[in-house]
């Protein structure tokens, strides 16, 4: 199999799927951007998919394993709401009310969830559902040199421009101390996680039944997405520490599963489990967040309906594993 670092002919493709279902997946069947909103995603695009696309170019190079893809994930995470829409530390962001267990500046559970929101359904999801659709390029780089510095630039001027326009919508700056720690973070994530690198997966990973992954993907992003709505419920239905004990046990425990139950090797029927299970809590989610308008329900039975029918036919394509 060819795993050179130079463009594979014919691969744009794969890069155009990945750069737009980055976007599609956190954003449209979430419920953040609606139908009825569509044409807001236009701007959000260069940003989401150029992110994926660069950091599926680190796991293919470095030849990282799942844990070192979530990590990279965290490391996006933690760019985009803190360094770029500053959503960590401004309490008001989009005239929300996210100060639920506000300290020391931060948005605690909103950054705890919205982190890990991100690493799951902007990168992780994303990325391994590209790879399962183009499986025949699965472990080739899709993007050359200048086509990574090229994505890995609009990233990087896209960061500083959303930046800008949050900057001047709520005008809001973090305060530096926190904005610093931070940038601090992004760094520790990226370099831990260049160091995980991937192994074969182990005998007991073999033997876990196909549909766990997806069981346990499903159950662990609804539990997921129902904390990170405790949010903005008044008055809160946890306490704050309960809230954040809940959330960091469960980060933990999928941090260490996940990459033993569906690590990167493992067959493409788990890996569709796997994905299945996480679209299948961002969707049914995404419904709450789009229950006051009709129109936009409607649209998101559609989008269930399309998603059900991809998934099925990707499936048919698979070998039994």
């Amino acid at each position: 199999m060819n795993t050179s670092h130079s463009k594979i002919p014919g691969a744009w493709r794969a890069v155009l799927f990945l750069f737009v279902i980055a976007k599609l997946i956190p954003e449209l069947l979430f419920g953040s951007t609606p139908l009825s909103r569509i044409n807001q995603l236009a701007f959000q695009f260069p940003y989401y998919g150029s992110a994926a696309l660069v950091i599926r170019e680190a796991v293919i190079r470095f030849k990282l394993s799942r844990a070192g893809l979530l990590l990279l994930g965290l490391a996006f995470g933690v760019i985009t709401e803190g360094l770029s829409l500053q959503s960590i530390f401004n309490p008001h962001f989009l005239n929300l009310d996210i100060s639920y267990g506000r300290a020391a500046e931060v948005n605690w559970p909103w950054m705890l969830y919205m982190v890990g929101y991100h690493a799951v359904w902007s990168i992780t999801i994303p990325v391994t559902l590209a790879g399962l659709v183009f499986r025949g390029r699965r472990q080739e780089s899709w993007l050359g040199r200048i086509g990574l510095g090229g994505f890995l630039v609009l990233f990087v001027v896209m960061a500083f421009a959303f930046h800008a326009v949050f900057v001047k919508m709520s005008n809001f700056r973090a305060p530096t101390l926190p904005y610093v720690i931070a940038a601090g973070v992004v760094a520790l994530l990226i370099a831990a996680g260049l160091r995980l690198k991937a192994r074969p997966a182990s005998v007991a990973a073999r033997l876990v039944p196909g549909w766990l992954p997806g069981v346990f993907m499903a159950l662990a992003g609804v539990f997921w997405l129902l904390l990170y709505g405790v949010i903005f419920h008044k008055p809160y239905l946890l306490p704050v520490a309960c809230n954040l004990t809940l959330g960091l046990a469960l980060a933990v425990g999928f941090g260490l599963l996940l990459p033993r139950w569906a690590p990167a090797d493992a067959p493409d029927r788990r890996q569709l489990s796997l994905l299945a299970g996480g679209l299948a809590a961002n969707t049914a989610f995404g419904f709450v967040v789009v229950a006051s308008s009709r129109l936009d329900t409607y649209g998101q039975i559609g989008i269930v309906v399309l998603l059900g029918v991809a998934l099925t036919v990707l499936g048919r394509t698979l070998r039994p594993s």
